[in-house]
């Protein structure tokens, strides 16, 4: 794993993430946002990287691969630019069958009219629609799990989901919005400063785009390359120091950044025998164990119990740390520990 220039190439990615040295920081907007579906693990990916989740300070929506992310406040535009709507949301909003488009036009209007009002959360703005006259058929369709008619305001600019662990709402910034290219080409300036080194593959997978608008984009960055076995790593020029890591072990959130932000079929870190442990099927990615050059194991917590499976043996000496490490995470200590 350390051989050919790899270990380059972690050592680059690992200063970029604010994981080289005990010192390092690293912002939220340099992440391009923390993948959360789960808060919890969100939360765990913030706090390994000393950030803070205000929840004024933050929000919530659908904007890389059409996941739910959390961002800072101050990227708003960034990432609720022009023609962000997905695809799924054209299809909600032009889909009659159940509720027309009239009907819905209503419904937002009155979504709107609670959160100008301080009426945020989810289960009051649904009583109130309902007093409306919303019926069952009509709730179950406007407030679905994939986020319904409020999915629609966030998209379309007219609300955010804050950044909290309920579903709570708030009236949009009211920011001029960056054309979809320009967004864009941000998102992906951000990416290879913070992620790279990475190859274009790494940038297909990440933003799911075609390999031609990735070539088209990176033409408008400033970027070096590095060749490794015949593979272009682009990155942005930094200071990097010096090659001798003082965090060894870190204890990654399921769905942190530095596992789902690369190719996972030509990862650097995970053995390719160990992908399953950590890739699940369900579309769930385990929390995992990075030591030296490589993921060593993956964890998940049931209760008080945290389940531990490494992939290799460890020094006893590592294996305590890790153990001292997710109890400080967690915060809680009467947690068990079972290694499978």
């Amino acid at each position: 794993m350390m051989k050919n220039g790899y270990d380059d190439i972690i050592k680059m990615r690992l200063s970029n993430h604010g994981f080289l040295h005990k010192d390092d920081r690293i912002e939220l907007s340099q992440l391009l946002g923390i993948q959360a579906q789960f808060f919890t693990y969100a939360s765990y990916s913030a706090k390994i990287r000393h950030i803070e989740l205000g929840i004024d300070d933050v929000f919530k929506a659908w904007t890389l691969r059409g996941t739910m992310h959390i961002h800072d406040i101050s990227d708003y535009s960034v990432f609720i630019h022009e023609d962000l709507i997905s695809p799924y949301m054209k299809d909600f909003w032009n889909d009659e069958a159940i509720v027309g488009k009239r009907r819905k036009s209503f419904f937002c209007d009155i979504i709107i009219h609670c959160v100008s009002n301080g009426i945020g959360d989810k289960k009051s703005i649904i009583d109130q629609c309902t007093e409306m006259g919303m019926t069952e058929t009509e709730k179950g369709e406007l407030f679905n799990s994939w986020g319904g008619l409020p999915r629609f305001l966030v998209e379309t600019g007219k609300i955010v989901l804050q950044g909290s662990s309920d579903t709570k709402y708030a009236i949009a910034p009211c920011l001029t919005r960056m054309r979809r290219s320009q967004a864009e080409v941000e998102q992906l300036r951000r990416y290879i400063s913070t992620y790279g080194p990475v190859t274009i593959y790494d940038m297909m997978y990440f933003f799911r785009w075609n390999k031609s608008k990735c070539v088209k984009y990176i033409c408008e960055i400033d970027y070096r390359r590095l060749n490794i076995q015949g593979e272009e790593f682009y990155y942005i020029d930094k200071n990097y120091g010096d090659s001798d890591r003082e965090n060894d072990v870190i204890v990654f959130s399921g769905f942190d950044p530095f596992i789902i932000g690369y190719e996972k079929k030509n990862s650097i870190i995970i053995k390719q025998k160990d992908i399953r442990d950590i890739f699940l099927l369900q579309g769930v990615i385990r929390p995992t164990l990075f030591w030296k050059d490589s993921i060593v194991g993956t964890w998940w917590k049931t209760k008080k119990i945290v389940n531990i499976k490494f992939f290799e043996k460890l020094p006893c000496e590592i294996r305590e740390r890790i153990f001292e490490m997710l109890e400080n995470l967690i915060g809680d200590e009467k947690i068990e520990f079972n290694v499978l």
